[in-house]
Order: C-alpha cells, then sequence, then structure tokens
C-alpha cells in the first residue's frame, strides 16, 4: 500500500457494520470469470450466511444488503481500474 496516497476516512456509524463484513470476506469471496480470474462479484451465498449469523429484523438485514451492494458495485470499478489489462498482440 505504501505505492499509493491514502486518507484517514471517518467510519460513520451507519455504515459499520457494511464496512465490518466487507472487511471480513476481504478478498476470499468474490466470484471470478472464467480462467482470466476477473471478479464478477461477490459470493452471495456465502454473504447471506454470514449476514444471518448477525441475528438482524427483516429491515436491519435489507438495509445492510443494501449497503453491501453499493460497496460491491464501487469495488468492481475499482478493481477493474487498477487491474491488468489485456496485451494487444
Amino acid at each position: 500500500m505504501s505505492d499509493y496516497e491514502t486518507e484517514d476516512l471517518e467510519l460513520w456509524p451507519d455504515n459499520e457494520q457494511a464496512v465490518m463484513l466487507m472487511q471480513r470476506v476481504g478478498y476470499t469471496k468474490w466470484e471470478h470469470a472464467g480462467m482470466s480470474g476477473t471478479r464478477v462479484g461477490l459470493q452471495w451465498g456465502v454473504m447471506f450466511t454470514m449476514m444471518d449469523k448477525l441475528g438482524l429484523d427483516d429491515k436491519a438485514w435489507q438495509d445492510l444488503h443494501d449497503d453491501l451492494q453499493v460497496m460491491e458495485e464501487s469495488a468492481l470499478l475499482t478493481i477493474r481500474e487498477f487491474e491488468p489489462k489485456p496485451s494487444k498482440s
């Protein structure tokens, strides 16, 4: 990470649960496309199991799901921005 500029970010309490869950899954719970290894989204079956273990009521569960979808989309955009581009031969 020393190659990238970073800044401290304030984590709002409303977002804490989603951020903590995303940190727990890290790079290990992503679906990959074919042999290219390109990440295409979270493994939602795993995510749902982890979310269910939190014992949330229906609204809190749906709010967490919505937050995670926003984070997934943002992560995929960032991953695609920095992943190696195929060489044109």
